[in-house]
């Protein structure tokens, strides 16, 4: 609580309103800024007399302590702060100023809304974040498999149908009901680099496996229509393990869409094999395909051990900083 009247006043206030950490205010009319900038100011919950220029300095400290700041205000006394807060919320009873300068404002001026607006906004943010990575993968392989094809002036390996299906049943329907369902959980790191992160390991585990296909099939000289129907095999599995990483924690919902997806494909594949433009597979074929998705599975989780190793020395790297 961040308030120009009596520290005393503001935290009974507070104390009134149930906040943590109520007892621990202090006035800091006369402290300098260097005193306000020091980290054990920070141990304070509640400032009184605080001035415009003194609460922008506070919002600073914090966020210089890696904190995530929202900042509420009403009056045009509190502008400094709500512009250099991460996010700054306004009520509509209070300045113009206020208003033009927040993030959000809340139109009836009642914060009890608050508490429904963050879940909104973590559900929509994890959802979308979750979901993002099942489309990069996607992405990531599409595109390096096109260079590559390109590169070697080759053939690309999945056609368009097979393309379709595996977007349908291991993204497209998937992404749909997970996008819709509640998540309060805390929104942590940023948003592109956990996508990237969860995307990665999978698109580089699907494109070599297919390249694997493509070799041995080559050497073994092996028709394009089951070298074809191999490589959309072995992505789809590649895929559907990426779902499964989705898919967590595993409630009864997750495993329902999860086997339900894997059930759908083998059932497109078994009955519409002739519309997706998947041939029925000799015994050297069945054979390369088992083979290569065995080795797909380590390979799998040790680009994801090695992401994640990268991405915890980054932040302790970053956190020294």
């Amino acid at each position: 609580v961040i308030s120009g009247d009596s520290a005393k006043t503001a935290s009974a206030a507070a104390m009134a309103a149930k906040i943590e950490g109520a007892d621990k205010y202090i006035d800091v009319s006369d402290l300098s800024d260097a005193e306000l900038s020091d980290k054990k100011i920070l141990e304070y919950n509640v400032f009184g007399r605080v001035n415009p220029m003194q609460k922008r300095l506070i919002i600073r400290n914090l966020k210089k302590a890696k904190h995530t700041v929202a900042m509420t205000g009403d009056g045009v006394n509190d502008v400094l702060a709500l512009k250099d807060a991460d996010c700054s919320i306004a009520m509509a009873s209070g300045s113009d100023a206020a208003s033009s300068v927040a993030d959000l404002v809340l139109v009836n001026s009642d914060f009890a809304n608050m508490p429904q607006i963050v879940d909104e906004g973590r559900r929509v943010i994890n959802n979308i974040e979750r979901t993002a990575s099942l489309f990069l993968v996607k992405n990531i392989f599409s595109f390096i498999m096109t260079v590559i094809s390109l590169m070697a002036v080759a053939y690309y390996p999945l056609k368009p149908t097979q393309i379709s299906l595996i977007s349908c049943m291991m993204i497209g329907i998937p992404s749909f009901f997970l996008a819709l369902e509640p998540n309060k959980n805390r929104v942590r790191g940023r948003f592109l680099t956990n996508v990237l992160y969860n995307a990665f390991p999978t698109a580089l585990s699907a494109v070599i496996a297919v390249e694997c296909v493509m070799i041995i099939s080559k050497s073994f000289g092996i028709d394009y229509a089951q070298t074809s129907t191999v490589a959309c095999v072995v992505y789809a599995f590649l895929a559907y393990m990426m779902l499964l990483k989705v898919c967590r924690p595993l409630n009864f919902a997750h495993s329902a869409l999860f086997v339900l997806m894997g059930a759908g494909f083998v059932a497109c594949v078994v009955l519409f094999s002739e519309f997706f433009n998947m041939c029925s597979l000799n015994i050297g074929c069945i054979m390369v395909m088992i083979l290569v998705m065995i080795a797909a599975f380590p390979m799998h989780k040790g680009f994801e051990q090695s992401f994640e190793f990268v991405s915890g020395k980054l932040k302790r790297i970053k956190n020294k900083e």
